[in-house]
């Protein structure tokens, strides 16, 4: 019986030296745990069970989010798409992929997707694992595929190295690699923003800026038909932007409304069909996520298609009539489509002002997002 227990013992040792095989002399202990901190004011967030953040995992999937490898003739990484200074937008209207080419859409700005189940303008993937697959084998952007890119990394030493030290493997794999860059991607909070340290009772916002809150936040002046086309809103009232029907309240610490999808009146006849592209349902016709304000300073230019440059080319837009386009969104912007919101300037100013304290430069800067290869 001992002796069944010893061979039994030895057996046991020998699989778990197989497992944990040391590469080029070196030995590795257990990856260690990263501990996600939920910032104040946010909910839990949507952490995947079956991918726990680890430090070596986080920075494995750091390297392999700016590292040119994953395109198809290593020129492009996520990063030239999502830099830092443009809180991982692009300032591009459309990102240039491999070979020179466009694509049609906006890079979306990458942050607080621990948050976020659904991705892309049109939220064609439910997760960020399927989410990182869809740049790499698009023709246009990265144009590789998969698994020549688990090739390529299984030939370098070092990238062999790191997915032993976060995963405990000896062998590369696609499922290991889009792991190792959603943990990357699920650490990058924005949650320091002037109006964030406001919130936690750290600056005072200024009196402008307080009333620019309350434009946000505020309806759209009701009023007749006929006070709407010939008087104006006497002076003193409160007039309201109707931001928060898609961007949320100062409750809402995402500034957008749970990244829904609506039709904001851009065009009369959308030529992107947006969400129904996914769910071929045509109420879904010209509908698009609904983008967070947040870091709105950083990420321009604006809407799906970068249509527009400036944050004062935006309030243009819904300053205006609206195109009557199919699906519009009946909130806000289905209330203001016959005669606009009708800001006067110094509402317009004080919005703006409440809007400039969304930016948070200290994500923008933080050295934990930068590339490695700098």
């Amino acid at each position: 019986m001992k002796k069944i227990i010893a061979i039994g013992i030895l057996f046991g040792v020998f699989l778990y030296s197989c497992v944990h095989e040391p590469m080029d002399g070196e030995s590795f202990s257990d990856p260690t745990p990263y501990v996600f901190s939920t910032p104040a004011g946010f909910p839990p967030p949507n952490l995947p069970s079956d991918n726990p953040l680890t430090v070596e995992g986080i920075e494995l999937g750091r390297r392999l989010f700016y590292d040119p490898i994953l395109s198809a003739d290593s020129t492009i990484s996520c990063g030239n798409c999502h830099a830092p200074n443009a809180s991982f937008a692009d300032t591009s209207r459309f990102s240039k992929g491999i070979r020179g080419q466009f694509g049609y859409r906006q890079s979306m700005p990458l942050f607080n997707l621990a948050w976020v189940n659904e991705f892309f303008w049109d939220g064609r993937a439910s997760s960020l694992r399927k989410q990182i697959h869809f740049p790499i084998e698009d023709p246009v952007e990265m144009g590789e595929r998969v698994g020549n890119v688990v090739q390529k990394l299984n030939q370098q030493p070092r990238y062999r190295k790191m997915f032993k030290k976060a995963f405990q493997v000896n062998e590369v794999t696609d499922t290991l690699m889009f792991k190792a860059i959603e943990q990357f991607l699920l650490t990058m909070v924005s949650s320091d923003s002037k109006f964030d340290q406001w919130r936690r009772g750290e600056v005072q916002l200024s009196q402008q800026e307080l009333y620019g809150l309350q434009i946000f936040e505020k309806e759209i002046y009701n009023t007749t038909v006929t006070d709407v086309r010939l008087i104006p809103p006497p002076p003193g009232t409160l007039v309201g932007a109707d931001c928060f029907h898609c961007h949320g309240n100062r409750n809402n610490p995402f500034f957008s409304n749970n990244f829904g999808y609506q039709n904001n009146g851009l065009d009369a006849v959308p030529s992107d069909s947006g969400r129904m592209l996914v769910t071929k349902d045509p109420t879904d016709y010209g509908k698009f996520k609904i983008p967070t304000l947040r870091n709105w300073g950083f990420t321009f230019p604006y809407m799906h298609d970068g249509r527009f440059q400036t944050i004062d080319q935006v309030l243009d837009h819904y300053e205006k009539p609206n195109p009557l386009s199919p699906n519009l969104d009946p909130g806000s912007i289905g209330k203001s489509a016959t005669y606009g919101l009708r800001l006067r300037v110094y509402e317009r100013t004080a919005l703006k002002a409440f809007l400039n304290t969304l930016n948070d430069t200290a994500f923008t800067t933080n050295q934990r997002y930068q590339s490695p290869f700098r």
